[in-house]
């Protein structure tokens, strides 16, 4: 059974912001940049229990052709992502957030 995703606002402004940084420069690079997001969060929600802890509470999944990580936290059949965070930018910035 695979898990319900949902977004929170600033982890929908971080795709939006991702997305729109990769479109001004090649609508390919936008369309493989979802499609990145979109398979990222398959295998997350397949398997949410995989995922690297950040701590007690969050997860990590990389994307594989993109510097981001999906910042997420599973409860019971629920992944909440918190985040679609660069790998070099305001580490941490999301937590504000989650709090």
């Amino acid at each position: 059974m695979m898990t319900e995703v949902e977004f929170l606002a600033g982890a929908r402004a971080d795709f939006d912001a991702a997305f729109d940084w990769y479109s001004a420069r090649s609508e390919s690079a936008a369309k493989r940049f979802i499609e990145e997001v979109q398979a990222s969060l398959d295998r997350i929600a397949l398997d949410p229990e995989r995922f690297a802890h950040l701590d007690d509470v969050f997860r990590q999944g990389r994307m594989k052709r993109f510097p981001y990580r999906i910042i997420c936290q599973h409860a019971g059949n629920r992944i909440t992502v918190m985040a679609i965070a660069h790998h070099s930018r305001r580490p941490e910035y999301w937590r504000r957030t989650a709090e």
